[in-house]
């Protein structure tokens, strides 16, 4: 808008100049020389003027590019702060990213701290089956494997022996349970009978034919009874025998050897020793017998003697290993390669093999 300023201003002084009429010809030369100078001063103040419009016009200019250069420069500082806001995004967006590494690290961290922890268990596992091992090579170095094979077959054989043994002494249990609650009933009934009797005055029930009877019963029954306690408290004492075995087995000690063979299969039988079967149970566990025999003539066998069985034709039925021995009358044993075909069965005779000597002499 500056730039129009001194067109105006010139074409208002031209204005005025043609509006100026000279004076009359009769006028004096003394003011013409006053326009001719007020015409210079107005060129000189319009030259001043113009000079002064091109002084502005270079400030104007000056200014302008100031301008130009603030507003590029002013652009410049929105590029950067642009750049900084986009970097700042970035860096936010980095820092997003290193704070989800970071919970990845922490979580991986928990996971690897877990890990050897684990790890930390299993090598002390394994260095405790390494100790087992090592205490098991010590072990077998000084351990003789056939002794232990022996061991744990008879281990076996008595586990078998003992199965038996027990169910036996079960079973003699439940004979004396029913002989107690027969007894108690037949006594029971005595005492009634007492009673009823004793009503009757003067009179002796001792001899009355009914309770004589009944007091046979219950005699016979007593005996009875007091049999089937011995017969229990042997099996029982057979029973522990063997378990006690079992337990020693299970420690180390190894059964009582058989004794060597002293006789042939066809060698006779000593005549001054007998015995008879009491009782025979077979078990299903080892496939033999376990047995109870009444001493009745000679010299009682000692634990671990092999014995031979026969029938009621004097035929050999099987083998009989003493494992127990009973206050002098009786004894007990395990069958030897008994059959279910053939069984020993109560009433069978157990004999003793005659020794042969050197010189194949009966001794």
């Amino acid at each position: 808008m500056r730039k129009f300023v001194l067109p105006v201003v010139i074409v208002g002084l031209l204005a005025a100049c043609s509006d100026y009429k000279p004076p009359a010809q009769s006028a004096s030369s003394g003011d013409n020389q006053e326009v001719l100078d007020a015409l210079k001063k107005v060129r000189s103040d319009l030259r001043a003027l113009q000079e002064q419009n091109e002084e502005r016009e270079s400030v104007v200019r000056t200014l302008e590019r100031r301008f130009s250069d603030i507003e590029a420069a002013i652009g410049d500082v929105k590029h950067t702060l642009h750049g900084f806001d986009q970097r700042g995004k970035e860096q936010s967006e980095l820092l997003e990213d290193q704070g989800e590494t970071l919970e990845s690290v922490k979580e991986n961290t928990g996971k690897v701290m877990e890990l050897a922890q684990r790890t930390e268990a299993l090598s002390n596992t394994l260095n405790t089956l390494k100790g087992a091992v090592d205490e098991l090579k010590v072990t077998l170095a000084t351990v003789d494997l056939q002794k232990f094979l022996d061991v744990s077959r008879q281990l076996a054989e008595v586990t078998g022996r003992a199965y038996k043994a027990e169910g036996e002494r079960d079973a003699a249990r439940e004979m004396l349970t029913a002989a107690d609650a027969t007894m108690t009933q037949l006594k029971g009934k005595v005492s009634e009978l007492e009673a009823r009797m004793g009503e009757m005055s003067g009179s002796d029930i001792s001899k009355h034919p009914d309770f004589v009877a009944l007091k046979k019963k219950v005699d016979e029954l007593v005996d009875g009874k007091e049999k089937l306690q011995k017969d229990y408290d042997k099996m029982k004492a057979l029973a522990d025998a063997q378990a006690e075995e079992i337990n020693n087995l299970k420690a180390g000690v190894p059964a009582q050897p058989k004794p060597a063979e002293t006789s042939t299969p066809t060698a006779g039988f000593e005549a001054g020793f007998r015995s008879v079967v009491k009782t025979a149970q077979f078990f299903e566990v080892s496939k033999q017998f376990n047995m109870l025999v009444d001493l009745k003539e000679g010299e009682m066998p000692k634990k671990g003697d092999v014995l031979v069985i026969l029938n009621e034709k004097e035929e050999v039925v099987c083998e009989l290993k003493v494992t127990a021995i009973f206050d002098g009358v009786q004894f007990g044993g395990e069958t030897i390669a008994a059959s279910v075909d053939n069984p020993p069965t109560q009433g069978d005779v157990v004999r003793r093999r005659r020794a042969i000597s050197a010189g194949g002499v009966d001794e």
